[in-house]
């Protein structure tokens, strides 16, 4: 065992006091905290995220049972989680004392990516201390932690994996120390540590039993010569329960239907790159583009690997546990890959990367005791490359999330009463309600608003149609909202299907989805024409250029202050058109101080482009759901004595204005090219 100083051991300049070494450690755990928690709820949750928060949210029986309940609206479904309770209850105590916004939802990861930094160092120092790793590996080690790219993406998200290196490496710590410790006392208390980590440890995610295999071995080589029975119980009694855990964690998850389906089978020659790939430069890379940089890091790696084995004292003294906590769980899982996949990506198997790191920094160490330029030339490659990687994260829309926080404030805008809210799939419910105005809408039923929202298709497929009948039936407009991010939700398109087919498409919108799609449709419950002007409508009869009669108009009730007035205008084409127009709504008033204001505009073609004018026959009444916006500050400070709502339609390819010729109600504007009418205030259903 070394004595050598403290500044050796972490790898510094062998002159270098003990502060100096621990203010350079504690730099790197402010950086790494640092860059970890800029813009930390810059990106909305998506679904996984969201399935840790309703884990979160349950009760305790519920979070135990691993249970997550799917809701459409109208059934429930019990389901079985892929991951077990230890991080839930976690974040469930976080939620319950703090809040549920992105940042606090994402703080356990965040502590799990700075947590990392000290942690790597301390294990590190231990492989310095017994000549496994070369001495400046400590800091190198907790440096490329600080700026590892993979933990930069994982500690932004509000899942476990960032916690799983942390518990692999404590754990793992833990037992080194229990076999180098000379006093009874101290081996005890590291035996218990080691205990309580590892319960932690397998509780997280179900892959930590991947290394119970590795501890059982280091115990055997420790204990072998001493207490050989003692030595086998302890190694087959670890084997033996991490055999257990396996095969109850894949019952739990394979037991219900349809479960397994997002594991793909895999080989070595999927799952190296790709691991690889995730641990060296993170997943905001293209890898065709970086793979040859990937190989570097390998290579390094690798040489750090081979020198922690490079003689048979180091192997005696565990060296060989850097590789082989890296190449059991990898062998172990292309194993079980024979029976059933389990695989999905590189965060699954996060267990294994501060290893990897460590030995990265080690094979860096020994270029750097080998020729300080060549060292210095390599470590500033690889932080480049990781640098990129980051840069590439924070400012690449393709690493964002999908844009749901939009999406729910445009329709907490335009939604209105006899409005229907579609959310699909249904099993992305909880993501749903977090951004969209779900708790809106029921809290507008409760007070007897026509409105409502139904997750579709629905858990019973053969009820699904019959549902999206009875919505249209009940409702004017049906808003369809459509996540491509759970691909088995809705594969078949099925509720876009049925309603093309039933209903009338007025609008569509897409937000931004980096690796699937977001759309909002929007559709009128019958066809838009009727025979007449029905008669709770304010008449109007405006004859616009001979080519365009405004034949009345209704205001009705906004939601909420926050959302839009809506206004139907009735009208109809006097002759053929050949021409495509659009129109101009919006309100005007006159301030205190007597001056003319303009509220933003409703400004679009009539039904968003899907029945152009061009295609109105003449003579047929059209009814456009159309509105205008007041803000809520405005709501109550404006005179609605001089409120008034203006009209206005234009060609769409010249912007030319047709003229207003006469009108029987309203008034006919100084340019002649539009109608004013008076606007009464409605007041909105929600205060």
């Amino acid at each position: 065992m070394s004595n050598r100083p403290l500044s050796r051991q972490m790898g510094l300049a062998p002159f270098a006091s003990a502060s100096v070494v621990r203010v350079a450690l504690l730099l790197l755990i402010i950086f790494s905290f640092a860059r970890v928690i800029w813009r930390l709820d810059a990106n909305n949750l998506w679904w996984d995220e969201s399935l840790s928060l309703q884990r979160a949210e349950s009760d305790l029986g519920t979070l135990l049972r691993n249970e997550i309940v799917l809701f459409d609206g109208r059934e429930q479904l019990p389901t079985t989680d892929q991951h077990p309770f230890g991080f839930f209850l976690l974040l469930g105590l976080l939620v319950r004392l703090i809040g549920t916004d992105e940042f606090v939802l994402r703080f356990p990861a965040v502590m799990g990516t700075t947590l990392l930094v000290p942690v790597m160092w301390a294990v590190a120092r231990y492989g310095v201390r017994w000549s496994i790793l070369p001495e400046q590996t400590p800091f190198l080690a907790a440096a490329l932690a600080a700026f590892s790219p993979f933990f930069l993406y994982y500690g932004q998200e509000a899942r476990m994996y960032t916690l799983l290196p942390v518990l692999a490496l404590v754990t793992t710590y833990l037992l080194l120390r229990w076999r180098e410790a000379l006093r009874a006392v101290e081996r005890r208390r590291f035996l218990i540590g080691y205990a309580i980590t590892t319960l932690v440890f397998l509780v997280t995610h179900y892959f930590s039993v991947l290394l119970l295999p590795v501890h059982a071995l280091l115990f055997f080589q420790s204990l072998y010569r001493r207490h050989r029975r003692l030595a086998w119980g302890i190694a087959v009694g670890l084997l033996l329960l991490g055999l257990l855990l396996g095969v109850a964690a894949s019952w739990i998850i394979l037991s219900q239907p349809l479960s397994g389906r997002n594991f793909q089978p895999i080989t070595l020659g999927i799952l190296a790159p790709d691991l690889l790939n995730a641990y060296s430069l993170g997943l905001s890379v293209n890898i065709a583009q970086v793979w040859w940089l990937d190989l570097v890091f390998g290579a390094i790696a690798l040489v750090g690997a081979v020198w922690t084995v490079r003689r048979w004292t180091t192997i005696r003294a565990g060296g060989w546990i850097w590789s082989a906590g890296i190449l059991g769980p990898i062998l172990l899982l292309l194993a079980i890959n024979q029976v059933q996949p389990a695989y999905m990506n590189a965060r699954h198997l996060a267990l294994i990367s501060g290893l990897y790191l460590m030995l990265l920094a080690a094979g860096v160490a020994l270029v750097w005791r080998w020729f300080k330029p060549a060292g210095g030339l390599l470590l500033t490659i690889l932080l480049a490359g990781m640098i990129y990687s980051s840069v590439n994260y924070y400012t690449m829309p393709l690493y964002g999330k999908d844009d749901f926080a939009g999406l729910g404030s445009y329709l907490r805008r335009e939604l209105t009463p006899g409005d229907v809210l579609v959310l699909n799939p249904p099993e992305m419910l909880r993501l749903y309600r977090y951004y969209l105005p779900v708790d809106l809408i029921e809290d507008a039923q409760q007070q007897g608003v026509q409105v409502a929202w139904l997750g579709a298709p629905l858990f019973d497929v053969e009820q699904t149609s019959a549902a999206l009948d009875q919505l249209r039936a009940d409702h004017q407009r049906v808003w369809v909202v459509t996540s491509g991010m759970v691909p088995w939700g809705d594969p078949l398109r099925t509720v876009r299907s049925w309603m093309e087919a039933s209903a009338f498409q007025i609008r569509d919108v897409n937000y931004f989805s980096s690796q699937s799609f977001l759309e909002l449709d929007l559709y009128l419950a019958e066809y838009p024409a009727m025979p007449s002007l029905p008669q709770d409508a304010i008449p109007v009869e405006a004859d616009f250029d001979g080519k365009i009669e405004v034949l009345g108009y209704r205001i009705e009730q906004p939601l909420t202050t926050s959302s839009v007035i809506p206004i139907r205008l009735y009208w109809r084409a006097m002759q053929p058109l050949d021409t495509q127009y659009k129109y101009l709504l919006y309100l005007a008033f006159t301030d205190a101080d007597g001056s003319p204001q303009r509220l933003p505009a409703t400004e679009r073609e009539p039904y968003d482009g899907y029945l152009p004018t061009n295609q109105w026959p003449a003579g047929e009444v059209w009814v456009e759901y159309s509105d205008v916006f007041m803000s809520p500050e405005v709501y109550g400070t404006v005179d609605s004595a001089t409120l008034k709502l203006v009209l206005q339609i234009y060609e769409e390819d010249t912007l030319a204005p047709l003229p207003v010729l006469t009108t029987a109600y309203g008034e006919i504007g100084s340019e002649g090219d539009r109608i004013i009418f008076d606007f009464p205030v409605p007041a909105p259903d929600l205060q």
